[in-house]
Formats: C-alpha cells, sequence, structure tokens
C-alpha cells in the first residue's frame, strides 16, 4: 500500500488522471494533465495488481514514484 506509481501517455505527452473504485479495486481515467505534480499516484492492490480502464490504445510509461522501506525505487520506468 505505501507504493505509488503515475502514468505517463508518451505518445501525447500527458499524465493520467483517474479515480479509485475501492470495491472493485479498479482505477478509472477520468482525464489528463500536463504537470508531474497533478497526475494520480496508483497504488496496487493487496495481490500487486494495477488495473486501470479507459486508456487510450498509445503507449505508457508507468514511474515508480515512492516505494515501502526496505526497498529501492525502480531505476527504470
Amino acid at each position: 500500500s505505501k507504493v505509488e506509481f503515475i502514468l505517463y501517455n508518451d505518445t501525447d505527452g500527458y499524465f493520467v488522471t483517474a479515480e479509485l473504485n475501492e470495491s472493485e479495486g479498479i482505477y478509472y481515467v477520468t482525464g489528463h494533465v500536463s504537470g508531474r505534480d497533478d497526475a494520480t499516484r496508483f497504488t496496487p492492490t493487496a495481490d500487486g495488481s494495477l488495473f486501470v480502464k479507459g486508456l487510450e490504445d498509445d503507449m505508457y510509461i508507468a514511474t515508480e514514484i515512492q516505494t515501502s522501506n526496505g526497498y529501492t525505487l525502480l531505476r527504470d520506468d
């Protein structure tokens, strides 16, 4: 629950915003922003899955921005 990612649409050049439906454990895209600080911070479910519905058929970059104590951030996106 302490691991967080942001999603960047590399095709169109924007960060993804989404809302989590907690009962389903699924994020639904609500829009996009140009600034990294305004992007949604995605957190995987307890089993490590991350489901995002509503993404365009483009190329995305997932960047780990926070991790649990005792671990290091991923070096590569």
